[in-house]
């Protein structure tokens, strides 16, 4: 990621299986108590945090700890995927437009996208299946446009960020699990940074 590779943390398991909790930690793990003295249990990377928290706030703190960076923060975006929308935690929920969505082109398909195709079989007289598969230009793909950046710059912002995406995501309960996200959660890091050149 530092040396500017484009890295992807994707969790996958069926309800209740600890993805949230992987990934952020337990519930109710970011609020404006988590780092007094009585709550923090671990000195990770020079920094007192609770033992709870997951892989991702570990990341953002080993990220702004690593020495000899020209930088000091990192610029996060929050977004949540709900009954196929897109909406922004930062921004109250806001729906957001996602660039590509929408203007696919499938060869046939379902729903709106139903086209006549003929009944094709193969040598054997086997019936073979029409095809789905969604074809676009190579230069388009899918991003989100006007999510709002939120800029980290320690561990105080970095608690405040995930109190937001903690809760603002959509949950509710069921039978496997009291509070279960509904949602699929996409953070998106960067790495503000500046060439020396620019200053010689």
């Amino acid at each position: 990621f530092r040396k500017g590779y484009n890295c992807t943390f994707f969790v996958y398991g069926q309800t209740g299986s600890g993805k949230t909790y992987t990934l952020f930690g337990p519930p109710n793990a970011f609020n404006g108590k988590s780092l007094e003295d009585e709550n923090v249990s671990e000195v990770f990377k020079g920094i007192s945090i609770p033992s709870t928290w997951g892989i991702f706030p570990r990341l953002v703190l080993h990220l702004l700890g690593q020495s000899g960076a020209n930088h000091s923060s990192v610029i996060a975006t929050a977004v949540e995927i709900y009954m196929d929308n897109c909406y922004d935690l930062m921004k109250d929920k806001q729906k957001i437009a996602v660039a590509g969505y929408g203007r696919s082109c499938k060869t046939s398909g379902r729903g709106g996208f139903i086209e006549t195709t003929q009944v094709r079989r193969d040598s054997t007289g086997k019936w073979i299946p029409p095809s789905t598969t969604v074809t676009r230009p190579k230069t388009e793909g899918y991003e989100m446009r006007g999510a709002k950046s939120v800029i980290i710059s320690d561990v105080r912002t970095l608690l405040n960020f995930m109190c937001i995406v903690e809760a603002t995501r959509t949950s509710k309960s069921h039978n496997l699990n009291e509070r279960s996200s509904r949602s699929h959660c996409v953070i998106t890091l960067s790495i503000p940074s500046l060439s020396p050149s620019k200053y010689m």
